[in-house]
């Protein structure tokens, strides 16, 4: 019943430059308005014929695609259209006049007054075009060498990856023999035992063609399971934060189970707060960084799975290297760790794209009958389908305020299972008590209604914890089940005063 969508999005940045340009005649008016159009119909045309000409691109042409989307996709993502049609119009802009002194004159001298604004805009576009590139190159330098993250494009949307890693399901001695031929070197190896599986990751020493690589060892073999190592992020509004404080996680968890254990797939949790003196937390760090890092979300998160009953919380902290995200390699061994640990629900507050070998880990886990519960993500009604929450079995929670409203950057579409409070959280973070919101938010309080109508004794299937939410819902919007609400909203449980609260 869950669909997969990808939706790209960039962002546009505008100019302002004050006109300084002279009076000239109507004929001059007419032939750069003329230009303008000539250059937005080519643009236009451009923008159409991108897909067709993308495997005919030249390696140079290539880095700088990938670096103008980069750019788009750190600055938080907006229409892809709209820079790829400004990007085009500079390119023609160029084409046409920067290297023509007499038209660029001309365009200083002749234009009127009346035309000064758009002419002073084409003008300082025509200067800085060069330098805008140069300094996406220099951003995606940056991204590859500080962070260690490339861009690799799927189905014609593009992903965050970590440069040159593939991660290699139960792999065969003629996977091993095709990735060596190919040159990739393996670099880290796991036996997952408890939801019995191995996964390699494998590195290509350089970028350049990794994707096809990629693709050559899939083709070489095709009996194999093989991804990228995909980055995901969490899924909620969290506020700035203060520097990080290392936490140490090398504690295992008490073997003794409490009858309200939780797993928590998040950042690592400022565990001293007055929130978690009343249980048991054991955080472990499954991320890039040396030790577990407190941060914000993770708390808040699990302070509300505290709050609602949690006796014992088991944090797995997948955000604790550089930039503060995770990765699909992180997430695979945080829910083996949590599956061992014995944590019967798990919740999963964070969002990223489909991931062939988390989908194949996500159904050997919940098949034990583990309950994973997970955000919808926060990309608004028409934003891509994210995962894990669009998985079968993984039961999707958005947001809604005090008035049941949608929150109004909350994913919709089949993914949406339940609705839940996740507008203006009052919770914990790392120096005082917040207001939170988004659908990461949501999650919990779904999570902990689950935990507390199971015996805590074995794992339970979703079936059964979807029995017990499906009658303790107030239908919203459309009669029925619907990709805004869900089944409804998740009302408050008698048994738990801290619902309201």
């Amino acid at each position: 019943m869950k669909s997969t969508v990808y939706i790209f999005l960039g962002l546009v940045s505008a100019v302002i430059i004050q006109p300084d340009l002279a009076a000239a005649g109507e004929d001059d008016i007419r032939l750069l308005d003329r230009i303008q159009e000539r250059l937005q119909e080519r643009a236009v045309r451009r923008a159409q014929l991108r897909a067709e000409r993308r495997s005919e691109l030249s390696a140079e042409k290539t880095a700088e695609s990938q670096a103008e989307r980069l750019l788009a996709s750190q600055l938080q993502k907006r229409l892809e259209a709209r820079i790829a049609a400004t990007q085009e119009k500079i390119i023609a802009l160029r084409a046409t006049a920067a290297n023509d002194p007499e038209k660029i004159n001309r365009l200083r001298t002749l234009v009127s007054q009346k035309s000064a604004d758009k002419a002073a805009a084409l003008l300082h576009k025509l200067k800085t075009a060069q330098k805008s590139r140069a300094n996406q190159k220099n951003h995606l330098r940056a991204l590859q060498q500080q962070y260690a993250l490339s861009i690799v494009e799927r189905d014609k949307q593009f992903h965050l990856i970590r440069s040159g890693e593939v991660i290699a399901l139960n792999i065969s001695a003629k996977g091993r023999a095709a990735a060596a031929e190919l040159g990739f070197t393996q670099t880290r190896s796991n036996k997952l035992d408890a939801i019995d599986i191995m996964i390699d990751v494998f590195t290509l020493k350089t970028d350049d063609g990794f994707a096809e690589t990629f693709h050559q060892l899939k083709m070489a073999d095709p009996d194999g399971h093989y991804e990228f190592n995909q980055i995901y992020r969490v899924s909620g509004q969290a506020l700035t934060l203060p520097p990080e404080t290392a936490h140490n996680s090398a504690a295992q968890p008490d073997k003794t189970k409490s009858s309200f254990t939780i797993g928590v797939i998040d950042t690592g949790v400022f565990a001293t707060h007055a929130s978690f003196k009343h249980l048991n937390l054991t955080q472990q760090n499954f991320g890039r960084g040396k030790d577990t890092i407190a941060r914000n979300h993770g708390t808040a998160v699990s302070a509300i799975l505290a709050q609602h009953g949690a006796e014992e919380l088991l944090v797995a902290d997948i955000f604790s290297g550089p930039a503060g995200i995770g990765d699909s390699e992180s997430i695979i061994k945080a829910l083996n760790w949590l599956v061992q640990s014995g944590a019967n629900v798990i919740n999963m507050s964070l969002a990223g794209p489909d991931n062939d070998l988390l989908r194949y880990v996500v159904q050997a886990v919940t098949a034990k009958g583990h309950v994973i519960v997970a955000a919808v993500g926060n990309e608004g009604p028409n934003g891509a389908a994210r995962y894990p929450a669009s998985y079968d079995h993984v039961i999707g929670v958005t947001a809604v305020d005090q008035n049941m409203a949608i929150y109004e950057k909350a994913n919709q579409g089949s993914a949406v299972d339940i609705s839940a409070p996740g507008v203006n959280i009052f919770a914990p973070g790392i120096a005082d008590r917040e207001y939170f919101s988004g659908t990461s938010f949501a999650a919990p309080f779904v999570t902990a209604f689950i935990a507390r109508h199971n015996d805590g004794t074995k794992p339970f299937d979703a079936k059964s914890a979807w029995q017990n939410i499906i009658v303790n819902t107030i239908d919203l919007g459309a009669k029925g089940p619907d990709p805004v609400f869900g089944v409804g909203y998740l009302t408050p449980d008698k048994n738990n005063p801290a619902w309201n609260k």
